[in-house]
């Protein structure tokens, strides 16, 4: 049995990276693709900060459709703003101004008003 490498396992790692963004930026658009491919921030911003414990589908498990449904941290920005900043035990965690600045969180509550409808 051969001993683990991590040197083949990097090799490995940048190998597949590569490949994958080798069809990367040709500049050419599928005639079937829609013009605007580009996701929205607030959409972003939910997916890498929200979406490991949240989900969009109304009746899932600590679904943010549900959540903000009615709640007064859903009220305006500055609510919501000030919720993600402190959010108070016990559950979710702080967001700092280095990990989502205030024009991420303005995107975010954009997004999910337009998502969720409330």
């Amino acid at each position: 049995m051969r001993a683990f490498n991590p040197r083949f396992t990097q090799f490995t790692a940048m190998l597949a990276v590569l490949l994958a963004l080798s069809g990367c930026g040709s500049g050419e658009q599928s005639p079937t693709s829609p013009k605007n491919t580009e996701i929205p921030t607030g959409e972003l911003v939910f997916r890498m900060n929200c979406a490991v414990c949240h989900e969009m589908r109304p009746g899932s498990f600590r679904s943010l459709a549900d959540l903000t449904a009615g709640s007064k941290h859903f009220s305006s920005r500055e609510s919501f703003s000030e919720f993600l900043r402190h959010p108070g035990p016990p559950g979710m965690p702080a967001f700092r101004p280095k990990e989502l600045s205030d024009a991420d969180i303005a995107a975010l509550y954009d997004w999910l008003k337009l998502e969720t409808g409330n």
